[in-house]
């Protein structure tokens, strides 16, 4: 550990706090080589290649200069998203699923690509919250999945949707939640696939003007409340 840090210390003196990106992007492999050591990742041979890769490519649209912490951010967020050592942590620590790095969904991806598709989390005190006598409460099953309770409507239940970076997962949820609520109602006669698209578009209807920027369904949240009143 004291040779690891040593060596951490030494990249920081020769650069001292601030350093050109020239310099830097010169120096790449060096300092990525140095900055691995410091973060301590295990990674396949594929993996390295990839995150260095990144690490080179981002370095090279930097600002004339760069500080060390601007160096061990991007070394950070430039990592792959899904990396073997990770998936195995997950594996080792739990047995009710398996991890592994074969999501399409994320290949390629950097841990800043993929925090991008994380969203916000917002608490307030208008949270609508509903409650539950404890008689509710009593012999709950140990587990329930919807797709095989309402066989019918499996399909359309199991559809997963992918809003990616747009923000709109108050368009998205209600339309799903309405989507099975239809299904399920009707007993599988309805089984078409409401549109997120259109109830994220009706940000800019007059009725959420107040709630919302017209035409910005993805930057900026519509209403949980408007949306089902949208759908009716």
């Amino acid at each position: 550990m004291s040779m690891v840090y040593h060596s951490f210390i030494t990249i920081t003196c020769i650069w001292s706090f601030w350093e050109s990106s020239t310099l830097a992007i010169k120096q790449a492999k060096s300092i990525f080589d140095d900055l691995k050591a410091h973060r301590g990742l295990v990674y396949t041979p594929a993996e390295e290649a990839q995150h260095f890769a990144r690490f080179e490519e981002e370095l090279r649209i930097q600002s004339e200069l760069i500080s060390t912490e601007d160096l061990t951010v991007l070394y950070d967020e430039t990592r792959p998203a899904i990396m073997q050592s990770l998936v195995d942590e997950i594996n080792s620590k739990q047995n009710t699923w398996t991890a592994s790095t074969g999501q399409k969904r994320f290949k390629n991806l950097s841990l800043r690509d993929a925090r991008m598709l994380c969203g916000t989390l917002k608490r307030g005190s208008n949270d609508i919250r509903k409650g539950y006598a404890i008689e509710e409460l009593q012999d709950l099953p140990t587990d329930f999945d919807a797709r095989t309770a309402f066989p019918n409507c499996s399909k359309v239940i199991g559809h997963i949707r992918d809003q990616s970076a747009c923000g709109s997962c108050w368009a998205f949820g209600v339309t799903e939640a309405f989507n099975d609520r239809l299904c399920i109602k009707s007993d599988g006669a309805f089984t078409e696939l409401l549109s997120a698209g259109e109830m994220n578009a009706c940000s800019s209807d007059a009725v959420v003007e107040i709630l919302t920027q017209p035409g910005l369904g993805c930057t900026i949240k519509g209403s949980q409340l408007v949306s089902p009143v949208y759908s009716l």
